[in-house]
Protein backbone atom coordinates (compact mmCIF):
# COMPACT_ATOMS: atom_id res chain seq x y z
CA UNK A 1 0.00 0.00 0.00
CA UNK A 2 2.94 2.49 1.43
CA UNK A 3 4.80 1.68 -2.18
CA UNK A 4 1.89 2.64 -3.96
CA UNK A 5 1.56 6.16 -2.95
CA UNK A 6 5.47 6.28 -2.80
CA UNK A 7 5.27 6.01 -6.42
CA UNK A 8 2.49 8.57 -6.74
CA UNK A 9 4.84 10.91 -4.79
CA UNK A 10 7.89 10.20 -7.40
CA UNK A 11 5.53 10.55 -10.27
CA UNK A 12 4.29 14.48 -8.41
CA UNK A 13 7.94 15.23 -8.41
CA UNK A 14 8.78 14.28 -11.80
CA UNK A 15 5.63 16.15 -12.81
CA UNK A 16 7.04 19.50 -11.02
CA UNK A 17 10.27 19.03 -12.40
CA UNK A 18 8.37 19.12 -16.09
CA UNK A 19 6.25 22.12 -14.99
CA UNK A 20 8.78 24.24 -13.82
CA UNK A 21 11.32 23.45 -17.15
CA UNK A 22 8.40 24.31 -19.38
CA UNK A 23 7.21 27.42 -17.12
CA UNK A 24 11.27 28.86 -17.44
CA UNK A 25 11.06 27.76 -21.24
CA UNK A 26 8.52 29.97 -21.97
CA UNK A 27 9.10 32.69 -19.65
CA UNK A 28 13.10 32.85 -21.18
CA UNK A 29 11.38 32.16 -24.71
CA UNK A 30 9.54 35.68 -24.42
CA UNK A 31 12.29 37.86 -23.52
CA UNK A 32 15.62 38.35 -26.03
CA UNK A 33 18.99 39.98 -25.48
CA UNK A 34 19.33 43.44 -27.44
CA UNK A 35 22.36 43.60 -29.56
CA UNK A 36 25.42 44.74 -27.30
CA UNK A 37 25.66 48.11 -29.02
CA UNK A 38 22.86 49.24 -27.92
CA UNK A 39 23.77 47.73 -24.38
CA UNK A 40 23.39 44.83 -22.06
CA UNK A 41 19.96 44.53 -20.95
CA UNK A 42 17.23 42.03 -21.21
CA UNK A 43 13.51 43.43 -22.89
CA UNK A 44 10.36 42.08 -23.81
CA UNK A 45 10.25 40.36 -27.10
CA UNK A 46 9.13 43.31 -29.60
CA UNK A 47 5.52 41.91 -30.21
CA UNK A 48 2.47 43.31 -29.27
CA UNK A 49 1.60 43.21 -25.32
CA UNK A 50 -1.05 40.80 -25.85
CA UNK A 51 1.11 38.13 -26.99
CA UNK A 52 3.56 39.24 -24.23
CA UNK A 53 0.96 39.02 -22.01
CA UNK A 54 -0.41 35.24 -23.25
CA UNK A 55 3.43 33.75 -22.84
CA UNK A 56 3.93 35.43 -19.47
CA UNK A 57 0.48 34.07 -18.84
CA UNK A 58 1.52 30.36 -19.74
CA UNK A 59 4.79 30.57 -17.90
CA UNK A 60 2.79 31.76 -15.01
CA UNK A 61 0.29 28.82 -15.13
CA UNK A 62 2.94 26.37 -15.58
CA UNK A 63 4.60 27.75 -12.44
CA UNK A 64 1.27 26.55 -10.53
CA UNK A 65 1.18 23.85 -12.00
CA UNK A 66 4.65 23.42 -11.05
CA UNK A 67 4.31 23.95 -7.09
CA UNK A 68 0.63 22.06 -6.93
CA UNK A 69 2.49 19.11 -8.43
CA UNK A 70 5.11 19.72 -6.07
CA UNK A 71 2.91 19.99 -2.93
CA UNK A 72 0.88 16.90 -3.94
CA UNK A 73 4.24 14.60 -4.29
CA UNK A 74 5.21 15.82 -0.94
CA UNK A 75 1.11 15.05 0.39
CA UNK A 76 1.56 11.34 -1.30
CA UNK A 77 5.02 10.89 0.95
CA UNK A 78 3.41 11.88 3.76
CA UNK A 79 0.62 9.90 3.85
CA UNK A 80 2.87 6.67 2.48
CA UNK A 81 4.59 7.91 6.27
CA UNK A 82 1.74 7.98 8.12
CA UNK A 83 -0.02 4.62 6.76
CA UNK A 84 3.75 2.71 7.06
CA UNK A 85 3.58 3.88 11.12
CA UNK A 86 -0.25 2.69 11.26
CA UNK A 87 0.76 -0.83 10.11
CA UNK A 88 4.24 -0.96 11.84
CA UNK A 89 2.43 0.24 15.63
CA UNK A 90 -0.14 -2.55 14.41
CA UNK A 91 2.53 -5.48 14.02
CA UNK A 92 3.95 -4.16 16.96
CA UNK A 93 0.52 -4.44 19.26
CA UNK A 94 0.10 -7.26 18.00
CA UNK A 95 3.61 -9.12 19.04
CA UNK A 96 3.26 -7.35 22.65
CA UNK A 97 -0.30 -9.33 23.14
CA UNK A 98 1.58 -12.33 21.82
CA UNK A 99 4.39 -11.88 24.23
CA UNK A 100 1.84 -11.16 27.14
CA UNK A 101 -0.19 -14.13 26.08
CA UNK A 102 2.74 -16.36 26.42
CA UNK A 103 3.89 -15.05 30.07
CA UNK A 104 7.41 -13.49 28.56
CA UNK A 105 6.73 -9.98 31.31
CA UNK A 106 7.64 -11.07 34.34
CA UNK A 107 8.87 -9.48 37.05
CA UNK A 108 13.18 -9.12 36.73
CA UNK A 109 13.82 -9.62 40.57
CA UNK A 110 10.84 -11.64 41.64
Amino acid sequence: MTQRWKAAGWLGMLLAVAFATVSLVLALHDATVLPPEVGIRIDLAPNPIVPQATGLLRSVVFGVLAGVAFFTGLACFFWSAVVQARQQRAELITLLERWAEQGRFGTAGA
